[in-house]
């Protein structure tokens, strides 16, 4: 019987829009750097800097460096200007630059009308989990572990042991909800059962995940 229930966030429980980042600088800096973003995507963005082979941004994520240090890292490594990265990361934290999953909160809400234990398990640097934690304990999560106050990222299997323990839960009455394969197998190797989210096919999931908790 799983008791306990553990989301992922981005690609779980809600996205960040994938937009063109000249879109949302301030005039000032689509002045000076428009044209040099104009045909850069968040998901460009990401893909240049935001990568865990890029060792600032594990730093960044692993909650040593602040969003003002990450863009300096990368004004110093890459020649851009931090100014921008600051407003970059700013832009994430936006409302208008999210989209939370409909669906994926109806099912929260749902499993704790009936008793379940609602967790979070995420890697995300420090300014976006405070965001997140304030609006995931409002609408009923018992808690969240992220990597930034953990100091250890997913899939590391210590990350999991050390929310294992927090919350002090069997793995065996547990399941753990995530949209990479790569974060499920260390979670299954502690007896834990998994889930990979489609957040291409967010109602189907959700659907699939009522019926194997729910049973």
């Amino acid at each position: 019987m799983i008791k306990n229930v553990i989301f992922d966030v981005d690609g779980v429980l809600r996205t960040l829009l994938d937009a063109k980042i000249c879109e949302h600088l301030s005039k000032n800096n689509k002045e000076k750097y428009g044209s040099h973003y104009a045909d850069l995507s968040m998901k460009d963005f990401y893909k240049k800097y935001c990568k865990h082979s890029y060792k600032p941004y594990v730093d960044y994520d692993n909650g040593y460096l602040s969003e003002t240090e990450l863009s300096a890292c990368v004004e110093k490594d890459f020649g851009e200007p931090a100014e921008i990265f600051e407003e970059i990361f700013a832009y994430r934290r936006k409302p208008n630059s999210q989209v939370y999953f409909e669906e994926s909160f109806e099912l929260a809400k749902k499993l704790k009308a009936n008793g379940h234990k609602l967790f979070v398990l995420s890697n995300m640097g420090k300014e976006l989990a405070d965001q997140l934690i304030q609006k995931l304990s409002f609408l009923g999560f018992d808690d969240m572990v992220f990597s930034c106050y953990a100091h250890i990222m997913k899939p590391n299997p210590q990350l999991y042991n050390f929310a294992i323990e927090k919350w002090n839960i069997d793995p065996k009455e547990s399941i753990f909800i995530d949209d990479r394969e790569e974060n499920l197998k260390p979670f299954e190797n502690l007896g834990g059962h998994t889930f990979l989210f489609d957040s291409k096919n967010i109602k189907e999931s959700a659907n699939t995940l009522e019926k194997i908790i729910m049973k």
